[in-house]
C-alpha cells in the first residue's frame, strides 16, 4: 500500500488494472465562417469605415480607413491593413450615403491574418463611452 495515496502507481502487483473510460463521442461540428471559430455569424455588411483605437484614458488615436464584412446585433467584423491587439477598444464611424455617420464602439476579440496583407478583426459591440475627446472625434466625422 502506498502511504502517499493510490494515485502514484497505475496498478499494484496482484490487482487487476482499472477499466479505462470509454472515449467521449465527438461533438457535432459547429457551422462556422472561416476565422470565426464558433462565434455566431452575422449578415453580410460591406461599408467603408473610419476607425480609431482608444488609449487607456479613452482618447482616440490616429484614424485609419477599413471595410466592414459582417454585422450582427452583438458584433462586427472588419478587414484592415492595420493589426489590432485583442482586448483593445475601437470606435468605428460607418459612413452612409448622404447622411451622418453611425458611431459604433467595441472590444477586439480576434485579429488574424486574412489575405493579401489584410487582417480580419472581430469586434464585440459595446456602448459608446461618453468622453469629451471622443465627442470631438465624432463631431469631426460628422463635419467631414
Amino acid at each position: 500500500m502506498n502511504p502517499l495515496g493510490d494515485d502514484l502507481w497505475d496498478d499494484e502487483p496482484g490487482t487487476p488494472a482499472a477499466p479505462k473510460p470509454a472515449p467521449a463521442s465527438p461533438a457535432p461540428p459547429v457551422p462556422t465562417v472561416e476565422g470565426t471559430r464558433g462565434r455566431p455569424t452575422g449578415y453580410r455588411f460591406v461599408m467603408d469605415l473610419d476607425v480609431t483605437e482608444l488609449d487607456d484614458r479613452g482618447r482616440p488615436g490616429p484614424q485609419w480607413v477599413c471595410r466592414s464584412q459582417e454585422l450582427s446585433r452583438s458584433h462586427v467584423v472588419i478587414v484592415s491593413r492595420r493589426m489590432v491587439y485583442p482586448g483593445r477598444t475601437l470606435v468605428l464611424a460607418v459612413h452612409k450615403v448622404d447622411d451622418t455617420p453611425t458611431i459604433l464602439c467595441g472590444c477586439v476579440i480576434t485579429c488574424e491574418y486574412a489575405e493579401e496583407g489584410l487582417c480580419r478583426i472581430d469586434i464585440d459591440l459595446r456602448p459608446v463611452p461618453k468622453t469629451e475627446s471622443l465627442d470631438r472625434w465624432v463631431r469631426s466625422q460628422t463635419a467631414a
